[in-house]
């Protein structure tokens, strides 16, 4: 998934998302000043 989040990071994603169905636990990432950030606290 590192190489996933990269791959969008380089291409202008602007929120990218992963759902871990196993823990329920969100993630997620949002552009900020040219990359993608994490989201450190997340509704889920």
């Amino acid at each position: 998934m590192d190489r996933k989040l990269e791959f969008y990071d380089t291409y202008g994603v602007e929120e990218y998302y992963l759902y871990d169905p196993e823990s329920f636990q969100p993630d997620g990432w949002l552009r900020q000043n040219n990359h993608l950030s994490k989201l450190w606290q997340m509704d889920s």
